[in-house]
């Protein structure tokens, strides 16, 4: 639950009137109270906050160690969700493993708030087996959402996030329908804050969804109505005694101890063929649309892990062969975009030429194209910059008619004529300094770095 505001439930906490002298009253005004991140971590009253906390931090050394806590082989060897792996493989520590990990530090300290200030008042109320059970099952709920909806040739998911949604689930199902008088205490102290902060978590997840695919929105989804089912048959946590609830830690640990193991003899068998597997995946999710930004992002994905593992022809093969069905020239457009920080260039210039018969009136397009061409053919790349300038209206973009006159002046220098190239990327300079686009991408420094090499070869 990335985006809980984490001031307001302690503001709740110091808002309250001095507490009634009921359990119920006393649980949850003391877990409002003691809302406080350092407090919580050195309070023997919250172990199972704690051993979460603790659990989750070795598992994110433990992704330091093996390569890195972004790193793609890392996270797999260590149990990142990949469905293909659990329905195909067999390898279902993937539906536990995954609340454990977290993709770089910001994405561990937004999830780690957030747990420490759930955790906390769910143990307050119901205990440290009852919370850390309904955890790990929410958690669990999560992953199995994330497996069956989401696109199993998608990215592989980790994160808390869904074993955190399924706390906050929990807290606004007893402040709906749970046993008086936590009912009124929970509606009167934390269901408005609890309903923004889920209101906004899934508007900002379908937001960036839309954008990217980097958040696993069923996860969240699921870990949140697991919530709500565990706080229908948990309805008075405070009163309700039994030994279910030691006994359900005691089978939850022992599922973590298998998935450990599990993890520790099966993870790496996927880390063998990780790029080709994610190549496979890219593929296979560039073939069901012909056009799009998802076609798109696919190819570059495939081109990327196959570059990983030294197969460049093979990723000209298949982008060309996937260029050939295009028929929307924003998509070979989009492709040769996102090749362009990968240092490939037969690959990208296939974009551009695709690009160029789909839009053969674009001088974006015949630009791209002659700027790939500079190094194989300067010569030629000076005709085609000449056609992307003939293109131009008569009033262009100053930031359109800068960066062709770079690669014409480009062209120029390979091809020997350094002095008219040396004008032209001067008045290339010109053009692109005021643009804060090409600042902000850092393009203006490496243009006007070149005008500075031309001046020095004169």
């Amino acid at each position: 639950m990335d985006d809980l505001p984490t001031s307001g439930l302690g503001m709740v906490g110091r808002a309250m009137a001095a507490p009634s002298t009921t359990a119920v009253d006393r649980a949850v005004d003391g877990a409002v109270r003691r809302l406080d991140t350092a407090r919580v971590l050195l309070s023997p009253r919250f172990t199972g906050t704690w051993s979460l906390v603790a659990i989750t931090v070795v598992f994110y050394a433990l992704e330091a160690l093996a390569g890195g806590t972004t790193d793609p082989a890392a996270l797999t060897r260590l149990g990142a969700l990949r469905t293909d792996l659990v329905l195909e493989q067999g390898e279902w520590f993937r539906i536990l493993c995954p609340m454990f990990l977290h993709y770089g530090i910001v994405h561990l300290l937004m999830n780690g708030v957030a747990l420490v200030q759930l955790a906390a008042i769910v143990e307050s109320i119901a205990g440290s087996a009852r919370m850390v059970t309904i955890y790990l099952v929410c958690g669990v709920a999560a992953a199995l959402a994330s497996a069956l909806f989401n696109d199993p040739l998608g990215n592989a998911s980790v994160g808390a996030s869904g074993a955190i949604m399924g706390l906050a689930g929990l807290l606004v199902g007893w402040a709906l329908y749970g046993a008086e008088p936590l009912r009124t205490q929970l509606r009167q102290l934390l269901l408005r804050r609890l309903m923004i902060a889920v209101t906004l978590t899934f508007a900002l997840g379908i937001a960036v969804w839309l954008v990217a695919p980097v958040i696993d929105n069923w996860a969240h989804l699921g870990g949140f109505v697991a919530g709500l089912v565990a706080a229908g048959a948990l309805r008075d946590p405070v009163r309700e005694a039994g030994s279910w609830a030691w006994g359900s830690l005691g089978a939850s640990v022992a599922m973590v101890a298998f998935a450990w193991g599990a993890m520790s003899t099966q993870g790496a068998r996927a880390t063998a063929t990780l790029h080709d597997d994610l190549a496979t995946a890219a593929w296979r999710s560039a073939l069901r649309e012909t056009d799009g930004l998802n076609t798109a992002s696919a190819l570059a994905r495939l081109v990327m892990e196959l570059q990983l593992v030294g197969d460049r022809k093979r990723a000209l093969t298949l982008v060309e062969q996937r260029l050939a069905a295009m028929r929307d020239p924003a998509t070979p457009a989009t492709l040769a975009t996102l090749l362009h920080s990968l240092d490939t260039p037969a690959v990208e210039q296939a974009a551009y030429r695709r690009w160029v018969e789909l839009a053969p009136d674009d001088a974006a397009a015949w630009n791209g194209l002659a700027w790939t061409t500079i190094p194989t053919d300067p010569q030629r790349a000076v005709r085609l910059a000449d056609r992307a300038l003939s293109l131009l209206p008569p009033q262009p973009e100053p930031v359109l008619r800068g960066a062709i006159l770079e690669t014409h002046a480009q062209a120029l220098r390979h091809s020997g004529e350094r002095e008219q190239a040396l004008a032209e990327q001067r008045e290339a300079v010109e053009l692109l300094r005021d643009d804060w686009w090409i600042w902000a991408l850092g393009e203006l420094e490496a243009v006007e770095q070149r005008l500075v090499e031309m001046e020095a070869e004169r």
